[in-house]
């Protein structure tokens, strides 16, 4: 790396945390669509410090959408397992019963003596 390169990276650097410290005054202040756009113009400034193509960072967002999609469809199977479960434990007659098993053998009157 050239070291102009070196000091235009660092200045964007300089840059993405001005606009992230401006970002959140925005935010604390009750700014959020003024709050969103320094944030976009953060994430296109490290973009172009890290060198990421617009196709890589659209390529990453879709795989995080289908990540996303994966999970919820499991959580939906677990959630319907669940409602099963639920449902077929109204079913039993006996819902407040606790069985306990004991590994004593159960005393006799003639073993107190």
């Amino acid at each position: 790396m050239t070291e102009i390169a070196g000091v235009l990276d660092e200045r964007l650097n300089e840059m993405i945390v001005a606009l992230k410290n401006w970002q959140q005054v925005l935010c604390d202040h009750g700014y959020p669509e003024s709050s969103r756009l320094l944030n976009i113009a953060a994430l296109d400034l490290q973009m172009r410090l890290h060198r990421i193509s617009d196709a890589e960072l659209k390529a990453f967002c879709s795989a995080i959408q289908q990540r996303a999609s994966q999970v919820t469809n499991s959580e939906s199977r677990l959630s319907s397992l669940g409602q099963h479960f639920s449902d077929a434990q109204s079913l039993t007659p006996a819902q407040n019963v606790i069985i306990m098993r004991s590994t004593k053998r159960p005393r006799h009157k003639r073993d107190r003596g």
